[in-house]
């Protein structure tokens, strides 16, 4: 496993995640803590999860995202 962002970092990353401003958020951590892009991506997808959890609107938005592009229309 990756080491956590920073809690300074995630004061600026929580509210691109939220806002799904996903590239701002990569480049932003990127940025602060210099790490690779690929680990850039695995800790903003485990932070996207845990904040499904701590916010549960953020939760069911991303669900009803989630499957509208799974159903057969998309």
């Amino acid at each position: 496993m990756s080491p956590s962002i920073p809690p300074k970092v995630l004061v600026e990353v929580d509210p691109l995640l939220l806002s799904r401003r996903l590239f701002p958020a990569i480049f932003l951590l990127r940025e602060r803590t210099g790490c690779s892009l690929a680990t850039a991506l695995e800790q903003l997808t485990w932070r996207s999860q845990e904040l499904e959890t701590l916010h549960p609107e953020f939760g069911e938005a991303e669900a009803a995202r989630r499957w509208r592009e799974r159903s057969p229309e998309a």
